[in-house]
């Protein structure tokens, strides 16, 4: 029983790290997985190269990769897999054994409601306070064209206090909606249409919507949405906006470090911190094969707003240099399987960022993902992910705001 136990634990960790994969979908959120039997076996070479192929990677494990076999047809076998059923039952997950191959059957939908369920249950326990701010950045008296900003993932307003210093300066009665930026998308999404419709009635009438990164997904989201839309919301311009995903959003972790460290000298008490702004939901959410990227294809464009779209084809790392580093790895030869294997995966990686510099790019966001079926508005910009509407003080000069002033209504 103990070995039949350390087959299915490894199945359980693929269904948590690479539960955005899938061989194919027969409805919306329903995704299935394979792993090949064997002469009555799994072999574990051939599962761990199902795991690579789940979570996307093209890599191939050595032929001669170490490995173990573990029976897939004994009264061990069946025994723990109804277990495994009975624990995976609440997360939507169903195993099941075929002629050929273990079938892994997993509805997203069920298994987004789990961990909700659990991070409610964490929020109630430990007292989590998890808000989000409307800042009005000009005065009472400012009576301009309404501009609501609305910043990205691990990110805050004070990226952006240049942009809307500058804004308001011209006039514009500029708003910052800050939020928790690793939250769920759609709820933050929710978040944002209670801060628009909070605007006094006059306020509401004509609402330019200015969004960097994930803040267009959430906008996104929130328009097309019918019951979350604000009628007073006409033109919606989205910087760098990641709308069919990204796969650099799985390394979120090492830029909410950043985001953190900002923290101890801009807002200590947010340093400290680390569940206010989610539980890292975002950073799921942004994948290209998640639940939320497959409901968002079901969305059409809301027919009284104006969409823009800014891209950047600057990448934040040197191609070049990469590329080297790549096909210097590339001819160096391993000296066993499993240093093999380590190289063949440290090669996917850097093939991964490469898709997303310069050209291809902003460093953060593939152009191909910066796109929106329907949407003719749209410039690519020589600017990073990070440059766009960055700046701590009120200039013209910040890369992309001059091609957002154009995209605004004039000021009386």
């Amino acid at each position: 029983m103990v070995t039949v136990i350390r087959v299915w634990r490894p199945i359980l960790l693929c269904l948590l790290f690479f539960r955005w994969g899938c061989l194919w979908a027969e409805e919306l959120g329903v995704r299935h997985f394979e792993v090949p039997i064997s002469d009555g076996e799994i072999h574990s070479r051939d599962f761990l190269q199902a795991l690579l192929e789940m979570g996307g990677s093209d890599v191939i494990l050595p032929a001669d990769f170490p490995g173990q076999n573990f029976d897939a047809r004994g009264p061990g076998s069946r025994v723990s897999l109804f277990a495994w059923n009975a624990i995976l039952q609440d997360f939507g997950v169903k195993l099941s054994l075929e002629p050929e191959a273990l079938a892994i059957r997993m509805d997203l939908k069920t298994f987004e409601k789990s961990l909700d369920r659990f991070e409610q249950t964490f929020i109630d326990v430990f007292q989590v306070e998890r808000e989000a701010e409307f800042i009005r950045v000009s005065t009472p008296a400012t009576l301009g064209p309404v501009v609501v900003l609305v910043h990205g993932l691990d990110s805050s307003k004070r990226l952006f206090n240049g942009t809307c210093k500058f804004l308001d300066e011209q006039g514009y009665d500029v708003y910052f909606f800050e939020y928790p930026n690793d939250d769920r998308v759609v709820r933050n999404a929710e978040r944002l249409s209670d801060a628009l419709k909070s605007l006094p009635p006059d306020r509401q009438r004509d609402i330019s919507l200015v969004t960097v990164s994930m803040g267009g997904v959430i906008s996104q989201l929130m328009l097309e949405t019918p019951e979350l839309q604000v009628k007073g919301v006409k033109r919606f311009i989205a910087c760098v906006p990641p709308f069919q995903g990204s796969e650099m959003a799985a390394l979120r972790g090492i830029v909410e470090v950043g985001d953190h460290t900002l923290s101890i000298f801009f807002d200590p008490k947010k340093a400290l911190d680390f569940w206010g702004d989610g539980m890292g939901r975002a950073g799921i959410d942004l994948q290209p094969r998640s639940l939320l990227m497959e409901q968002l294809g079901t969305l059409k464009r809301n027919p009284n707003v104006r969409y823009s779209i800014l891209a950047g084809n600057k990448g934040i790392f040197d191609a070049t240099v990469l590329q080297k580093a790549r096909d210097e790895l590339a001819t160096s030869p391993a000296e066993n399987s499993l240093m093999e294997t380590a190289r063949l995966l440290t090669l996917d990686r850097l093939d991964l960022i490469l898709q997303f510099q310069s050209p291809h790019g902003d460093g953060v966001v593939n152009l191909n993902s910066a796109t929106l079926e329907g949407v003719s508005d749209r410039e690519v910009l020589p600017f990073s992910h990070l440059d766009f509407l960055t700046g701590f003080f009120a200039k013209e000069e910040i890369p992309a705001l001059k091609e957002v002033l154009k995209r605004l209504p004039a000021v009386d």
